[in-house]
């Protein structure tokens, strides 16, 4: 489960991080306020690919007994919808910006 959630996540928050940054030129007078949201939306986009993954993780790790992913997965969609795995994300959400609007860029500025 881990591994489906890390993975193309880590791809995700890279490769978006990257396309937003490449969006305005380094000599744009703006970019360092480019940057900064491009790190933090770049957490968000992560996070909502993550969230569902963590939804059922954290399900099956309440659950007294032995539960697989596609019954964790298909009780919530039956009881809430799509919606239900993304209950309380708002908090998340923010968390996920804010820590990444400084983490990436950064690390960027630390490794020139």
């Amino acid at each position: 489960m881990a591994a489906a959630r890390d993975v193309p996540g880590w791809a995700i928050y890279f490769s978006t991080y990257d396309l937003l940054k490449r969006q305005v030129d380094q000599e744009n007078r703006f970019y360092s306020f480019w940057v900064i949201n491009a790190g933090g939306i770049a957490g968000i986009t992560a996070s909502l690919y993550g969230i569902p993954f963590d939804m059922i993780k954290t399900k099956q790790q309440v659950n007294d007994s032995k539960i697989n992913s596609r019954s964790v997965f298909l009780s919530i969609c039956k009881q809430s919808g799509m919606r239900g795995f993304f209950r309380g994300a708002t908090p998340l959400l923010m968390r996920a910006y804010l820590d990444n609007m400084v983490a990436l860029p950064l690390y960027d500025f630390l490794k020139l």
